[in-house]
């Protein structure tokens, strides 16, 4: 795996992850990385797709994680 790849999955997770400050965090983090990443993939042709891609398996591993943590507070109390 190349540094990009991981790059992108963190970003994913850290996006992901901002929900836990505000919900509209997560909302503004996504659209920015989308609009970058399309308008990279306009201008230079660079294949956004597979950025994109690594980014959603980040984003979705965090989400993941955090819906279990919720769930397993949820539980708890």
């Amino acid at each position: 795996m190349m540094t990009y790849d991981l790059i992108h999955i963190l970003v994913g997770a850290l996006t992901a992850g901002l929900v836990l400050v505000h919900p509209v965090l997560t909302i503004v983090g996504t659209l920015a990385f989308m609009i970058y990443q399309l308008d990279e993939g306009m201008h230079i042709k660079n294949g956004a797709w597979k950025d994109i891609k690594e980014w959603m398996v980040g984003f979705y591993l965090a989400g993941a994680s955090l819906l279990i943590w919720w769930l397993k507070q949820a539980i708890i109390m």
